[in-house]
């Protein structure tokens, strides 16, 4: 991913804000790949998250996030409808 960016974003209270800036550029870094119902989308080889549709991915945007064991996930969003999820891994 996007080191640079994810240390920034890990580096203090995470908002909808640092998101919106960061995840654009996680995005513009994955590989799409088509696996029939899904869009898997991968980082060096690593699965980091799906889309459900084919949509630009230099539109989608970042609807809400959480936390979890494993790391941060967000929910992506084009034209106000959820299309899929992305996680970061600090």
């Amino acid at each position: 991913m996007n080191e640079e960016c994810v240390k920034e974003l890990f580096s203090k209270p995470i908002t909808i804000e640092a998101l919106e800036v960061c995840v654009p550029q996680i995005l513009k870094k994955v590989e799409l790949v088509d696996k029939g119902s899904k869009i898997i989308l991968r980082y060096n080889g690593s699965k980091v998250g799906y889309l459900l549709n084919k949509v630009p991915i230099e539109e989608v945007k970042v609807m809400r996030y959480w936390s979890g064991p494993f790391g941060l996930k967000t929910e992506l969003s084009y034209e106000g409808k959820f299309v899929g999820v992305l996680m970061i891994v600090k």
